[in-house]
This record gives structure tokens, C-alpha cells and sequence, in this order.
């Protein structure tokens, strides 16, 4: 796809401007921020889908990448900064935003869902969430279903990882994955929301199990990770 072998373009366009940032002595801030952009870059190549997708990747990056590397050659920090922080906003909000619906694939109505948890020591507890749902383009629901643990959790610490999985069996490299991350906004026991998630619950897995949810969690998305095999 020849598309596909433009990302591959500016990806090395970054590690051309990473290597003239060190060479040219920027800060190492700089030179972080700029692997970063990269390090987005390639999570979102295989995300892209169509023709459009390209053309607006192209809007968005192509420039800014110019002017990077002729910064970092020239050795100019303010306008290399400027040009790399651009880059780095318009890139993780299209990251975003493509991955939002291949992550509604993997993990809405998914019934191996996990979700990430930590005390406020930093002990990790891992859950299944079947009645993970991301609601719209900034929150996900989670209904407290069998979730003790996670429940002790979030009340120290707000952050949670919930990952939805499609697994390949004839080959591994082929399993897609997307990962959120989030932070619980607030708890509901009553509402559109918790009505939503009770009635898939009972129809899932009938009255007896529904009527166990006591509230519904509902976080909001800070970040979204995908991984999928590379059109390659």
C-alpha cells in the first residue's frame, strides 16, 4: 500500500530530527519529545484505514515535520519546541481518535475485558469487566459486578487500564489490542447510564445476576493504545 509506505516516511523523517537534535546539542527534553511524536506515529500506522485517513495525516504532519528537521539542523530550540509540541498534540488526538472505534470493537460486549487497578501502595489487581462500555468519545462504563477488589482500589486510587482483546489462534501476531487509559470521574446508581448497563447485564446473564450491580463506574478516557497487526 503505498500509502502506508508515506507513515513509514515520516516516521524515519523523526528519527532523521531526533538524530540532528542530538547532534546539534538541543535539550534532551527536546530530544525525548521528539521520540515520543515517533513512538505515536507508529502506534498509529496501523490504524489507518482508508484514503482519507492518509490525506489527513498528511494535512496534519507533513509540514511541521519539514520544519522540524530544518530546526533541528539550523539547531534552533524555540522554533524546534514549538514545532514538536504541534506535532505532538495533532498526532495523539488522531490517535485517539482513529482508535476509538476499533476499540468499541474490542472491548464493548466483550466479555474477556480486563480491567487494571492499583492500591494506593501501588499493588496492581487484575479483573475481568465483561460489562466494560465505552459510552462515547470520553467515557466507559463499568458496571461494579463482582469486583471487590477493584472497588477497594479506585476509592484509593482513581486510575484504572482496561484492555479488550480479539486473539488470532492461527497466529499470535495477528491478536489485536486496545488498551485505555482512565480515570474514574464518578459512581452512578441510578440513570440512563446504570439502566443501559442493568438491562445488558440481564440480558447477558439474566435478572438474578442484574440485580447483584449496586452502581456503575464510569471513567473517563484519557488515553487509547492500540495494537493490531500492520497492514504490512
Amino acid at each position: 500500500m503505498e500509502e502506508h509506505y508515506q507513515i513509514l516516511a515520516y516516521i524515519d523523517d523523526l528519527e532523521e530530527a531526533h538524530r540532528l537534535a542530538q547532534e546539534s546539542n538541543l535539550s534532551s527534553k527536546l530530544v525525548k519529545m521528539i521520540d515520543s511524536v515517533r513512538g505515536d506515529l507508529v502506534e498509529l500506522a496501523p490504524v489507518l484505514a482508508s484514503d482519507k485517513d492518509y490525506q489527513r495525516l498528511a494535512e496534519v504532519v507533513e509540514e511541521l515535520i519539514e520544519d522540524l528537521i530544518e530546526s533541528c539542523r539550523k539547531g534552533e530550540e524555540a522554533s524546534c519546541g514549538k514545532a514538536t509540541e504541534t506535532l505532538q498534540t495533532q498526532v495523539y488526538e488522531m490517535k485517539n481518535s482513529l482508535g476509538m472505534e476499533k476499540a468499541k470493537a474490542l472491548i464493548n460486549g466483550n466479555g474477556f475485558t480486563l480491567i487494571g487497578t492499583a492500591d494506593k501502595e501501588g499493588k496492581v489487581d487484575i479483573a475481568f469487566c465483561g460489562s466494560a462500555t465505552i459510552i462515547d468519545g470520553k467515557h466507559v462504563a463499568v458496571a461494579c459486578l463482582l469486583l471487590s477488589r477493584t472497588a477497594e482500589n479506585l476509592e484509593a486510587n482513581k486510575h484504572a487500564t482496561i484492555i479488550g482483546s480479539r486473539i488470532s489462534e492461527e497466529s499470535p501476531m495477528d491478536t489485536e489490542v486496545a488498551r485505555i487509559y482512565c480515570t474514574l470521574a464518578k459512581e452512578e446508581a441510578a440513570g440512563s447510564i446504570f439502566v443501559m448497563m442493568r438491562a445488558a447485564i440481564e440480558k447477558e446473564a439474566g435478572k438474578t445476576v442484574a440485580d447483584m450491580m449496586q452502581k456503575v463506574y464510569l471513567f473517563e478516557i484519557k488515553e487509547i493504545r492500540i495494537s493490531v497487526p500492520s497492514p504490512m
